[in-house]
């Protein structure tokens, strides 16, 4: 005998099930802003990140119809999201200089995109209301500070000096994105900076040879654990071969050269004082690289430059209904660019020059970048009233999800996106 389940029972079921997620996250509601309140940006973040996936999960469809309505699907109510935004000064150490600046804006841009489902969440902010003003929550507020390495001047060959948007926006594209590196060698990681497992002390050796079976670890530095559970565990051998040097253990290069063929530079792994790390040019996704193309597809917008004693945010903003101002950079199939201070970076390449007036600089990293090609508009120069409107306007409208670096005035200028003190 057919077995067909009575569709509101399996609704009523459904709906109890959502009421149980709810109340659970009721529960905690009251317990998460203290804890967030108390805690570092990295585990606000994991937090929100967490909420987030659930999020994802709990809005399941049921496949019946609701009779007269235009959507035949019943979507569940959102679960809350615990997001807050996180207030932080940088650079974070006396001595840092713009390099270290860029990866540490860098670095938020990549954690803004991941904390909220990495663009695989088209509609993340259902529900939110006035916490997502225009569907977009600030993830972080950042206040410059100067160093002596880092100033207002134009910058120097000893690299102090304010950072453009062009470089910014040059440094997400050509730097790997130290989460998203991947060895060519098979890495065991037994031991918590990487490391081979071996049968016999004589395969250590074999382990940090180069592609003419010629070494290019020094004898000194390498060093065996005669006893290691991980490798038993994992392969069923006994000992792990590993350096101090993570640059090694993981399967990079450690070399005093400035340039290596097929091979850039990473100093997102160490090597000794005298030498920097190389990984091989396939074996990455630059930051640029991981939030238009890792999981889901996303772009970039930056509105500034980045200079001491400026306050900036970093925000989220999910997809909206329409985006008549996107043009190509929309999600239109394998087009986009990145438009920057008047210029189009793809891949390191400056081309096509572009502006929004002297006061406001606006760059799109989007997706399927190619070399040449304007993703974007020109416009004229423009009056101050004008490049707000239009700046509200490009955080109005989004045909694709993205992360924006715009300094905290032009967000609070016109309310354009939402900042959350607490959950």
């Amino acid at each position: 005998m057919r077995y067909c389940q009575n569709k509101k029972s399996a609704v009523s079921g459904f709906l109890i099930m959502v009421l149980i997620i709810t109340a659970s996250f009721a529960i905690i509601f009251f317990l998460i802003p203290i804890i967030l309140n108390k805690t570092s940006v990295a585990y606000a973040d994991s937090i929100c990140k967490g909420s987030v996936a659930i999020r994802a999960k709990a809005q399941a469809e049921i496949g019946f119809a609701i009779p007269f309505s235009p959507d035949p699907k019943f979507k569940t109510p959102p679960t809350p999201l615990f997001c807050k935004t996180s207030k932080l000064d940088l650079p974070k150490n006396k001595d840092d200089d713009s390099k270290d600046v860029k990866k540490q804006f860098a670095n938020l841009v990549a954690s803004c995109w991941d904390r909220y489902g990495e663009g695989l969440v088209e509609d993340v902010f259902r529900g939110e209301g006035s916490r997502a003003k225009n569907n977009c929550q600030v993830c972080y507020i950042v206040d410059t500070k100067k160093t002596s390495k880092f100033d207002e001047r134009l910058r120097k060959e000893d690299d102090s000096g304010a950072i453009t948007l062009q470089e910014f926006t040059q440094y997400l594209f050509t730097t790997p994105y130290p989460e998203k590196v991947f060895s060519d060698k098979e890495v065991d990681d037994c031991r918590v900076d990487g490391g081979f497992c071996i049968n016999s002390k004589s395969e250590c050796r074999g382990k940090f040879l180069d592609e003419k079976n010629k070494p290019y670890v020094d004898d000194s530095y390498l060093k065996i654990d005669g006893s290691s559970n991980v490798c038993k565990n994992k392969k069923g051998l006994p000992s792990c071969c590993y350096t101090k040097y993570e640059c090694w253990n993981k399967g990079g290069i450690c070399s005093s050269s400035t340039n290596i063929n097929q091979y850039r530079e990473f100093d997102g792994w160490d090597c000794p004082s005298d030498l920097k790390c190389f990984i091989k040019n396939d074996n990455h996704f630059t930051y640029g690289e991981y939030v238009q193309s890792f999981a889901g597809e996303g772009i970039i917008v930056g509105t500034a430059n980045i200079i001491p004693r400026e306050t900036y945010a970093i925000s989220y903003g999910s997809l909206t209904e329409t985006c008549d101002w996107c043009g190509p950079i929309k999600r239109a199939g394998a087009i986009g660019g990145a438009i920057v201070g008047g210029t189009l970076v793809a891949a390191g390449i400056i081309a096509a020059p572009f502006t929004f007036g002297v006061s406001l600089t606006v760059t799109a990293v989007g997706i399927g970048v190619v070399a040449g090609a304007v993703a974007g508009f020109t416009v004229a120069q423009l009056s101050s009233d004008e490049i707000d409107k239009k700046l509200a306007e490009i955080m109005h409208e989004r045909g694709i999800s993205t992360v924006y670096l715009t300094t905290l005035e032009q967000i609070q200028k016109e309310d354009l996106c939402s900042i959350v003190e607490s959950t």
